[in-house]
C-alpha cells in the first residue's frame, strides 16, 4: 500500500470506498457495500489469503508487488 505510513491490511480495507473491517469478539466482520459478512455467525467463514496461506489481516502490512485474496463463504437456510 502507498503512503507515508504502512498500513495493516484490515486498516486498508476500511481505508477503500463502501468496505469496511473490524473485529468483533475476536473474528472478523466485513462491511461492503452495506452488507455485513459476520464470522461469528453461523456458516459465515471469512479469510485473507495471501500465497495459499491465511493471514491475520490486523497484523500483516502488505509488501508491494502482494496479492492478497479475501475469501468470504455463507451458507443460507436453503443450502444443503
Amino acid at each position: 500500500m502507498e503512503g507515508e505510513e504502512p498500513v495493516t491490511v484490515a486498516e486498508g480495507i476500511s481505508l477503500l470506498p463502501s468496505f469496511e473491517y473490524e473485529t468483533v469478539s475476536g473474528s472478523p466482520v466485513v462491511t461492503i457495500e452495506g452488507t455485513e459478512y459476520d464470522a461469528n455467525e453461523s456458516g459465515t467463514e471469512i479469510s485473507f489469503i495471501l500465497d495459499g496461506e491465511e493471514i491475520d489481516p490486523t497484523e500483516h502490512e502488505p509488501a508491494d508487488d502482494e496479492q492478497i485474496v479475501l475469501e468470504i463463504s455463507t451458507e443460507t437456510a436453503d443450502d444443503t
